[in-house]
């Protein structure tokens, strides 16, 4: 897979990358394969929520959101399969994320650990809110969110790009 400009800035390539507390390298050759590569239903949920259905762009931004953020690339049989974490929106108030391949039922009790463990250690640190939105018709998201902890707390009606409505799921503390 050829690597797209935003490896110019973010690095490529095998050990390049970038480092978070001198714990995880990220390489956006793997963001781009997952973005490139990503199930149907993460493709609706995510691309109505975006300006296009560009998965370079779309890898240069998940890049940028971990740099900002903490988060975590899984991988099943040495393929890059899924990205889970969270960013900073303003003071307190994070956003988290969470897409992979096809294969990311593969890893998903991993992801589910990291979210109960490292993630949400993280967040309770710095976080009194944490939301993430999904599309109406993302029943698996919903019900994982919902096992995660995270309250629905509102229809976001005509949210999506193409006029669909999305749900706001929150945690928060104190």
């Amino acid at each position: 897979m050829q690597v797209g400009a935003c490896a110019d800035i973010l690095g490529s390539g095998e050990g390049q990358g970038w480092q978070r507390d001198n714990r995880v390298t990220v390489v956006i050759a793997d963001l781009e394969y997952i973005a490139a590569h990503m199930r149907e239903q993460d493709k609706r949920e995510i691309y109505g929520m975006r300006w296009n259905e560009d998965p370079q762009e779309l890898a240069f931004d998940t890049g940028l959101a971990l740099n900002a953020g903490v988060g975590r690339l899984f991988h099943s049989e040495g393929k890059p399969a899924a990205v889970c974490g969270a960013m900073p929106v303003r003071a307190g108030v994070w956003s988290a994320f969470c897409y992979g391949t096809n294969e990311f039922h593969k890893v998903a009790k991993e992801i589910t650990a990291y979210a109960q463990g490292e993630l949400a250690l993280h967040l309770k640190s710095q976080a009194h809110r944490v939301e993430c939105q999904s599309r109406f018709d993302h029943d698996r998201a919903h019900r994982w969110l919902a096992w995660l902890g995270a309250e629905r707390e509102s229809t976001l009606r005509k949210f999506g790009s193409d006029g669909a409505d999305y749900f706001n799921f929150v945690w928060t503390r104190g």
